[in-house]
């Protein structure tokens, strides 16, 4: 069974476009390429342009666990200087799913 993660992040003031970039080329690489990980997608909230989400889907907590211990600390510290908090975050099993299909 698969497991999601959803991170939320701010970027501080100013620094939105520069957070978006280093995720996309510096940590999202890290964890996409990481054993376990079916997909990551990072969100940008649509009324505040420094709220992000990054979505993750991977086969175990601990295979998340394990690629989170691969970022190096100048990423870490790189990216904890883009965020105007520390980041929140949180594991979650899917209990119901609905797909619509919708027929004009």
């Amino acid at each position: 069974m698969s497991v999601k993660y959803i991170g939320q992040a701010i970027a501080k003031v100013g620094k939105n476009e520069e957070f978006k970039a280093f995720v996309e080329q510096s940590i999202m690489p890290i964890l996409i390429s990481s054993k376990g990980c079916d997909s990551c997608n990072l969100y940008m909230e649509t009324e505040s342009s420094n709220k992000f989400l990054l979505i993750e889907r991977w086969d175990s907590i601990e295979s998340h666990r394990r690629a989170i211990k691969k970022i190096p600390v100048d990423a870490y510290n790189k990216f904890m200087d883009l965020v105007s908090e520390a980041p929140k975050g949180s594991h979650y099993n899917l209990i119901y799913d609905v797909a619509v299909s919708k027929v004009d």
